[in-house]
């Protein structure tokens, strides 16, 4: 992940991926939560590192939701 956020402490890193798991209980489903990060305008152009934090935070932080994230990667 940091070379999507170089500069960035592992203890940052970790919260982002723990936080990323927060939206997915919040939202509903893995794609819920990656649309509503996607689309605040604090991450706009960022698109593609929302898509890459959810694939690497879910398996480390919240396997439960790795069948969702298989099937947005196989579609």
């Amino acid at each position: 992940m940091k070379d999507y956020f170089p500069g960035t402490s592992r203890s940052t890193l970790i919260e982002l991926g723990q936080n990323a798991c927060m939206v997915i209980k919040t939202q509903g489903s893995v794609l819920d939560a990656m649309l509503a990060i996607a689309n605040d305008p604090s991450f706009r152009g960022m698109e593609e590192a929302v898509g890459y934090t959810f694939g690497t935070a879910v398996p480390v932080f919240c396997p439960q939701y790795q069948d969702e994230v298989d099937a947005i990667i196989a579609s």
